[in-house]
């Protein structure tokens, strides 16, 4: 039994493992579909995860590039203040 593609995309993981399991014992060929699915939805969950990870980082990067400018500024005024009170 073959599932049009809406329907079979509409199915949840549970509902094709069942499906995956009815017929594994009556068919030689056709099992493969389900395992298809299965691996483009966990597929699917890995590249969400990595895109979640993608924007942490990059968040964390747009800080650490602040921090450095901040710190880079309180350096330069460090550097002043001390070179007014040795000149004074």
């Amino acid at each position: 039994m073959s599932y049009p593609f809406s329907k079979l995309s509409s199915l949840s993981d549970d509902e094709l493992i069942c499906a995956h399991d009815s017929i594994a014992g009556n068919v030689v060929i056709g099992i493969q579909y389900y395992l298809e699915e299965l691996r483009h939805r966990q597929h699917t969950r890995i590249v969400e995860e990595q895109s979640r990870v993608a924007t942490s980082v990059e968040r964390f990067t747009r800080r650490l590039y602040r921090l450095t400018v901040f710190i880079g500024i309180a350096t330069a005024f460090n550097v002043g203040v001390a070179i007014y009170v040795l000149v004074r």
